[in-house]
């Protein structure tokens, strides 16, 4: 639980990235950090997964860093070991980006009730458009634009999704999206209570959010291509929380989860 480089000096702590044939020519091959985790092969050589693979490592443990008000709170002791890896297969992988996470309690905290969230701020081309939605069927948050034209994209413009694709494990069970909230830039937690109630699927005072009326964990879950349920209005500069939970951290647990970033 003792942050092992707090001032952030160490060259050594850095994104190391590695490529499909690289050898020891590359210095981030060569020095690469597996006394802290990093995926390696079985003869201990860096593993890259996909055509490009990225690495690093991060913890919440030095309490100066807290200077975000969504989540100042103190250190709770989390470890990330964080792998992203990207393809250049033709179809689908090659609009895909990969996002595997290691976390780790390593402080001396019982996490209870805890929740993981992927929060994002897309920015889809032109970002005063956007809107978002979520699939609870898939385990899918996404944003897409409002209209079939976009400042920077056009006409026609692309959306971007994340699937979470492997949740905790808890008692045997794997979760899936406990959640999904959104809300517009600037409007963002002002404390870490506000941010927990959001990724709990509630409003910042932590009451219930509603779609027709019916409290939901899920805003905005209808069919935009249909044009039926709860949609998004309004548009403008989204951000949105996919979150999964909830799980106990006891100091040493370990859990996985992999998401993926598609266009």
């Amino acid at each position: 639980g003792v942050p092992l480089d707090p001032n952030e000096t160490s060259p050594i702590h850095r994104v190391y990235k590695i490529n499909l044939g690289d050898g020891p020519s590359n210095p981030d091959w060569a020095n690469w950090p597996a006394q802290f985790g990093a995926p390696t092969n079985p003869d201990g050589t860096p593993r890259v997964i996909g055509q490009q693979t990225m690495w690093c490592v991060y913890n919440d443990a030095v309490v100066g860093k807290h200077t975000n008000n969504a989540g100042n709170s103190p250190p709770l002791g989390v470890e990330v070991r964080q792998t992203a890896y990207g393809f250049t297969h033709p179809g689908g992988l090659y609009k895909s980006v990969f996002l595997d996470f290691e976390i780790e309690n390593k402080g001396p905290n019982l996490l209870e009730e805890m929740y993981i969230s992927f929060w994002y701020d897309p920015d889809l081309g032109g970002f005063t458009d956007d809107f978002v939605g979520c699939d609870t069927t898939l385990s899918l948050g996404y944003c897409y634009n409002a209209d079939d034209a976009d400042a920077q994209y056009g006409f026609h413009p692309p959306a971007v999704g994340c699937k979470l694709l492997l949740g905790p494990i808890v008692n045997g069970d794997t979760l899936g999206m406990f959640s999904f909230n959104k809300y517009i830039n600037g409007t963002d937690p002002s404390s870490p209570l506000e941010t927990y109630n959001y990724m709990r699927g509630l409003d910042l005072s932590g009451a219930p959010q509603l779609c027709d009326g019916v409290p939901t964990r899920f805003v905005l879950s209808g069919d935009p291509v249909a044009g039926t349920g709860c949609l998004d209005s309004a548009p403008s500069d989204r951000r949105f929380m996919v979150t999964t939970g909830p799980i106990t951290m006891h100091h040493g647990d370990v859990q996985r989860l992999v998401v993926a970033v598609i266009a």
